[in-house]
Parts: C-alpha cells; sequence; structure tokens
C-alpha cells in the first residue's frame, strides 16, 4: 500500500511497473511523467509555475493593495521590474544579500501552497519597499537552510538523483541554447529551470535508463491524481501517467498549489480514504473542485 507524492510518483510507477502483482493500492499524487526526456521536462515544469504565478497575480489584484498594480497585466510589470532592480542591485539583508537566484527561488517557494499566498504578496511589498528579508526566508525554505547559514542535503541530492533517473544532455552549450528557447515561452521560470540541471552535463555517473513509458500491467487500480494548476508537477504529467498505465484511474483536482492529498482538500480526502481503505476507486472523470 503505497502513496507518493511528486517525485515519489516517479519511484511508484517504477516500482509499479517492475512488481505489478505486488500492490494492495497505490496513489500517486502530483505525477512525473517517467515517458519524457528531462529537457522536456523541464519546459513542462517551467510552464507550470508561470501558470501559477498568473493565478497568483489575479489573487494579489482581487485581495486589494497588490504591490505591483490593480490589474494583471500591471502585475506583471511590476514584478518584472522589481526582478530587474533585484538583478541590478540585489538587497542587502543583514550580511546576506537578495539577489536573482534568491528572489527566484522565493517567488517559486510561495507557489507551492495557496496556503501561502498572502504571505507572499506580503514579502513580495517589503521587497517592493527595499526590505528583502522576507523573499530570503521563502528561498530558504525551498533550499532548506538552517538558522544557522547550514544546509540539508536536498539540493545536491535531488541534483544526483535526477542526473541519473534519466539522459540529459551532455555539452553545456545544450543548456545555454534551451534556457533561451525556453526564456520566451516561460519567460519567469524557463531559463533558470533549465540552467538548474546543467550539472548533469558534467556528471561522471551514467544514467541507469532511458525514458520510457510504464504500464504495470496486471496490477489493480493506481489512483492518479492531478491538481490542474500545480506548478511543480504541471497536470499533463498527471495525464499522460493515467493513460500510461494499464489500470490507471485520474482523480482531477481543479486548483492551485503543488500536490492536493496533503493539502486536505475534503473532495479528494474522501476519494483517497474511499480507495485505499476500501479499495474502491473514483470514477474515470471525477473532478474535485
Amino acid at each position: 500500500t503505497y502513496y507518493g507524492a511528486a517525485y515519489g510518483t516517479f519511484l511508484g510507477a517504477k516500482y509499479a511497473d517492475l512488481f505489478p502483482t505486488h500492490i494492495r493500492a497505490m496513489v500517486l499524487d502530483g505525477a512525473l511523467n517517467p515517458a519524457e526526456s528531462g529537457t522536456a521536462g523541464n519546459l513542462v515544469q517551467a510552464k507550470g509555475f508561470e501558470t501559477d504565478l498568473q493565478d497568483f497575480l489575479a489573487f494579489c489584484v482581487r485581495s486589494g493593495h497588490c504591490p505591483f498594480g490593480s490589474s494583471v497585466p500591471a502585475a506583471n510589470d511590476g514584478l518584472q521590474r522589481l526582478i530587474a532592480r533585484v538583478t541590478a542591485h540585489p538587497i542587502q539583508v543583514g550580511s546576506r544579500l537578495l539577489g536573482p537566484g534568491e528572489f527566484f527561488e522565493g517567488l517559486a517557494a510561495g507557489l507551492y501552497s495557496t496556503s501561502d499566498w498572502s504571505a507572499l504578496k506580503s514579502v513580495l511589498a517589503a521587497a517592493q519597499s527595499g526590505n528583502g528579508y522576507g523573499m530570503l526566508t521563502f528561498s530558504d525554505s525551498l533550499t532548506q537552510r538552517n538558522s544557522d547559514g547550514s544546509y540539508t542535503n536536498l539540493v545536491e541530492s535531488n541534483i544526483a538523483i535526477n542526473c541519473i533517473d534519466r539522459p540529459w544532455p551532455r555539452k553545456a552549450s545544450a543548456y545555454v541554447r534551451y534556457a533561451k528557447q525556453f526564456g520566451k515561452s516561460a519567460p519567469y521560470f524557463g531559463a533558470a529551470i533549465e540552467y538548474g540541471s546543467m550539472p548533469c552535463a558534467f556528471w561522471r555517473v551514467p544514467p541507469v535508463e532511458d525514458n520510457h513509458p510504464v504500464s504495470a500491467n496486471g496490477a489493480p487500480p493506481i489512483l492518479v491524481i492531478g491538481t490542474t494548476r500545480d506548478p511543480a508537477t504541471p497536470f499533463v504529467w498527471a495525464k499522460s501517467l493515467a493513460r500510461q498505465l494499464s489500470s490507471g484511474v485520474l482523480l482531477t483536482h481543479d486548483g492551485d498549489g503543488h500536490t492536493a492529498y496533503i493539502d486536505h482538500d475534503p473532495c479528494v480526502d474522501a476519494a483517497v480514504s474511499s480507495y485505499v481503505l476500501r479499495l474502491h476507486p473514483p470514477k474515470p472523470g471525477t473532478v474535485c473542485r
């Protein structure tokens, strides 16, 4: 009996493909697409963050006193101006700086859950006024920086695992080329996400396998949950994984934020409980709003 979120869905899907008859119940929430190349996946993820960012900016405008303007186009312009300013002149925060990298990490961190949107709005307003402490705190939450300045091994283990899970371009010039392309269709996140994979060009350990679909023939129903505006694991991945699995059942969560079950959406909770406890998966096409 297995529940996996985000990268845990990749592990779950691989297990299901290897041992389809050794599954009682499996929930894959916020799915990755094992059939997709890492480079293609970077663009899909960047577009997912872009979509969620636009929802956040709409929320910012609706809630009033948005630091960037009273319309979504104005908010985009204001956010882009702030990013340009932080890039040219990083904000001093004690002995540290809020530069473009920390700003990017902080902005991404604030999009993972709608419960953080009000706080993200506040720290962006503070950054607009020259106070970068809040954005730096959001950035530290994503990179798991401790109060003493040390870090967990999240970032380096993430790189190590991703670089050997699937093939990546072996020349740095490829990442530069793709970053320029992705920046056009995902202006906030495209280039940064692609450059984040550049260490894989120099990784000395070869990938363990090629990208390929999973089928898990012979498995009982496997529940795949996709959130329609998930920034980190976009909905298209959940749809693809559910189609690949011979017994995949897609549960759609119409909303924002990364994954659904751990956010305790009542409709999703009920569907997962019915499936895990009584082995009754939701009907195909079920949508939780």
